[in-house]
């Protein structure tokens, strides 16, 4: 029973976030500039799925919080943030058949996102896998780059990025070090 209360319980906090990161991503362009970014580029999505993969040993399971995770983030962002807003659900510009095709294809890549991640310990691949957080991280920093008064979007971008390292921890840091600078590197060829 106690087993059980704890599922239960980390299930519904997941749901909270999830659906909360929704809601804020949903109404992101009332927000500040700095917050706006953040829920923009979503860097707490992914905080919030590198927790999940790290934290859950079963792939089962694995796969509930996903459905759970990507179905509160659609619920928050095309239902709940819209109604608190005053705007139409599952409207944006006119758009209603895109916006329903895009939280499908939103839950299809959170899902995706979780399928891919959770082989980060495999021996091979797995130091690639394991980078896919905080290489994502690394490219949003790169984006940054140029725009000013930004810092704590910046500040919690780097946050968020050490955090996914060090959860993603396949026993090959500095492998992934050497990774992820490369990521860096590229990134800024590509972008000057």
């Amino acid at each position: 029973m106690a087993i059980m209360k704890r599922k239960l319980l980390c299930k519904t906090i997941l749901f909270a976030l999830s659906c909360m990161t929704g809601v804020f991503t949903s109404i992101r362009d009332l927000l500040s500039e700095e917050f706006e970014f953040i829920f923009q580029d979503g860097i707490i999505l992914v905080l919030i799925i590198t927790v999940c993969v790290v934290a859950e040993k079963n792939k089962r399971v694995l796969l509930q919080d996903g459905i759970v995770l990507s179905g509160s983030f659609v619920l928050g962002n095309f239902v709940i943030g819209p109604i608190l807003t005053g705007r139409d659900i599952f409207v944006h510009n006119d758009q209603v058949i895109t916006n329903i095709i895009n939280s499908i294809f939103t839950v299809c890549i959170i899902l995706a996102i979780i399928t891919v991640l959770k082989y980060y310990k495999l021996d091979k691949i797995g130091i690639f896998i394991s980078c896919i957080p905080s290489g994502y991280c690394t490219l949003m920093m790169v984006s940054y780059i140029g725009i000013g008064n930004l810092w704590i979007t910046k500040i919690f971008n780097f946050v968020v990025f050490g955090i996914t390292f060090i959860l993603m921890n396949n026993k090959n840091g500095w492998k992934r070090a050497m990774i992820i600078g490369l990521i860096a590197i590229l990134s800024v060829i590509s972008r000057y």
